[in-house]
């Protein structure tokens, strides 16, 4: 138990932490945003064959799978192309389902166990194992940005332009303009992304411009690269901990020849849950959950 919520701190400390960097990458080819959209997109269908997965693989061997698919989505952002980061993005997303099946299914394996050895009452020992376990698993978030924070904070130079007009300033010696580089690229990677900022003299007649926000920050390449050397190396720490100290299960479950594959099985469920009246009243909390 232990040791899978530290593989989940490690991986996901990392992929939390460049996912809130999405919208500051690329800001002209809104790259990073299209990965995340590809990426959770294909997650929402993974949930469909994801038990699937965990039968055939078992629940240890989906985990260090999509582990290493984690890890391979973040090295892309070594060389953030659409033909790296897409891809990886469509990998990472397949996968998802299965990981967070396959972390359920590992968690009540542990509280069958645990249970029978100690005769202890079942919905008792899953609440306490759920409990540490999402204590873990949502700390990510605060481990990964803070770690992010302290790289941004010590790690470099990071500049900050104003994209607000400056008007002169008055002194006894005259007026005096404060210079601001107004083609400076805003993308944390500069050889990406095109200036997103333009002058009154690039405007042509009918064309309309997004207001530009107030201030656009520039991270130097070797800051870059820095941040995605450490975010790689959790991912790969993440990923040794669970393939080296987990638990092996294996999951032997009879299946009647005549039975309907699980993957039908998965969509007639679905279809059963729109016609069900009590199960609709259902749809507001798992929209409010996804928004969220």
């Amino acid at each position: 138990m232990i040791v899978l919520g530290l593989g989940f701190v490690f991986t996901f400390s990392a992929l939390t932490a460049l996912q809130s960097l999405q919208s500051s990458l690329f800001l002209e080819t809104v790259l990073g945003l299209h990965s995340l959209s590809v990426l959770y997109g294909l997650a929402a269908f993974s949930c469909l064959y994801g038990p699937i997965f965990v039968q055939k693989l078992t629940p240890n061997w989906t985990v260090v799978l999509s582990f290493v698919l984690i890890a391979l989505y973040i090295s892309t952002f070594f060389y953030p192309r659409p033909y790296t980061l897409l891809p990886s993005a469509v990998l990472l997303g397949l996968s998802f389902g299965p990981l967070f099946c396959a972390q359920t299914t590992f968690l009540m394996q542990l509280v069958s166990r645990m249970a029978y050895l100690t005769n202890g009452i079942r919905d008792k020992v899953q609440q306490r194992y759920l409990r540490l376990f999402y204590f873990f698993y949502n700390s990510s978030r605060i481990w990964g940005h803070l770690a992010t924070a302290l790289l941004l904070r010590y790690g470099g130079d990071v500049y900050v332009f104003s994209t607000r007009p400056q008007y002169p300033k008055f002194h006894a010696t005259g007026p005096h303009f404060p210079m601001v580089d107004l083609h400076m690229s805003p993308s944390l990677y500069a050889t990406v992304a095109r200036p997103s900022l333009c002058t009154l003299d690039h405007i042509t007649e009918d064309q309309i411009f997004r207001s530009p926000a107030s201030y656009v920050f520039y991270v130097p390449s070797n800051l870059y690269l820095m941040l995605i050397s450490v975010y790689l190396g959790l991912a790969f720490l993440g990923l040794a901990t669970v393939t080296t100290l987990l638990d092996k299960f294996d999951l032997y479950v009879s299946q009647d020849p005549l039975e309907r594959p699980p993957i039908l099985l998965s969509f007639r469920k679905v279809v059963l849950s729109l016609i069900d009246p009590q199960l609709r009243l259902m749809f507001p909390l798992i929209i409010f959950i996804g928004l969220e």
